[in-house]
């Protein structure tokens, strides 16, 4: 039976059955060469050995090389302009570390889970990361954590609001019926160096 012209089929089933085709030339299948000249489609016939000659290619090598290039031209502005506006920028870290009363560090603990770091947020500030210390002392009384802001300006707006906020009063009132949980508090402002992956 004369199976359908590949120019003939929609291009999805198109390129299914080209594969299938070539499939087919493998295991020593017949395969329906095309009678449509014109067809942007592969036209093959099997030689003697065995092996696929191919009567006419019109393959999308060229429009896929187009596609790699644009993309790789866009991947390359899109890095370029993300360093360059990394490099332009304020934003500066800050680095707090916050030793608790004897016995109060799973209080602060909760009320920074509970309450802090959206307050945080609310006034923007960024929550990059919150740690425990692993070794003794510091792991029975230290929370440390790290924060981003706009710039030094926008840290000290971002404070001044925080504390201000009717929220953080009585949270803080809440937490601190037994006396206060935090003993010191030590903040370090902290700038990227040019290697550095976190800007």
């Amino acid at each position: 039976m004369q199976r359908p012209c590949l120019a003939d089929q929609e291009p999805v089933t198109r390129h299914i059955a080209v594969l299938v085709a070539v499939q087919n030339v493998r295991v020593g299948i017949e395969p329906n060469v095309c009678s449509r000249p014109e067809a942007d489609v592969l036209c093959y016939k099997q030689t003697e050995n065995g092996g696929i000659m191919f009567k006419k290619v019109r393959l999308l090598i060229p429009f896929s090389l187009t596609i790699f290039a644009v993309g790789v031209l866009v991947g390359n502005f899109t890095r370029i302009a993300g360093v360059a506006e990394a490099q332009s920028s304020d934003r500066v870290f800050e680095l707090r570390t916050y030793t608790a009363h004897p016995g109060r560090l799973e209080e602060l603990h909760a009320r920074f889970g509970d309450h802090t770091i959206q307050l945080f947020e609310r006034h923007g500030m960024t929550n990059i990361g919150y740690f425990r210390p692993q070794d003794s002392p510091l792991a029975d009384n230290t929370l440390i954590y790290l924060l981003a802001h706009d710039s030094r300006a926008a840290a000290e707006a971002s404070w001044a609001g925080f504390r201000a906020d009717s929220d953080w009063e009585r949270a803080a009132a809440e937490s601190r019926r037994n006396g206060r949980l935090v003993e010191s508090v030590e903040s370090v402002f902290l700038g990227p160096t040019d290697y550095s992956e976190m800007r």
